[in-house]
């Protein structure tokens, strides 16, 4: 028997303790504004989940890869389908648990919205609060082929990135 039959990977234990939240926001026990802010934290946790733990994977198959050993790339190659699986299975609960929370406060009254069915009004509202409160927050970064990212970069931001290209230019 491998050492690696004797564990459970973490990545997949981490996902196990995510769909737990997951089932939180799926319980009808609980108010629909709490559901609502357990898919928040499931989708947090998601995101900070690829950021490190995913990022973590790949990296190793890359350092395995160059060391010469094919089999723990391999061992980290098939780890990282498991957690495609997973992700996927998990997204789908999610869309259905989303679709069905979202009904429920639509019942009272609380609606999410997207931007192509905001009025005049509201399309102000969140233009003057952009503008306000999140553009201050907003800066541009001039990447060229010098750039080192990885100084440039803090791995608990979140980034946009835009190519702007001359028309007619590649």
């Amino acid at each position: 028997m491998e050492s690696t039959d004797l564990y459970y990977p973490k990545e997949l234990s981490w996902l196990a303790f995510n769909e737990r939240v997951l089932q939180e926001a799926a319980d009808k026990n609980n108010p629909a504004v709490e559901r609502i802010r357990f898919l928040g934290i499931y989708s947090n946790n998601l995101d900070e989940f690829f950021r490190v733990r995913v990022a973590d994977v790949k990296r190793q198959i890359v350092i395995a890869h160059n060391a010469g050993n094919d089999e723990e790339a391999e061992h980290q190659r098939r780890l990282l389908v498991q957690i495609q699986r997973k992700v996927v299975e998990l997204s789908k609960k999610f869309d259905t648990i989303h679709k069905e929370v979202v009904k429920t406060l639509a019942r009272y009254n609380i609606y999410i919205l997207p931007k192509h069915q905001l009025d005049e009004y509201q399309r102000e509202w969140v233009r003057n609060y952009f503008i306000n409160k999140v553009l201050r927050h907003i800066a541009p970064i001039l990447i060229d082929k010098k750039t080192d990212l990885l100084s440039r970069l803090n791995g608990t931001a979140v980034y946009l990135y835009v190519a702007l290209r001359r028309e007619g230019k590649n």
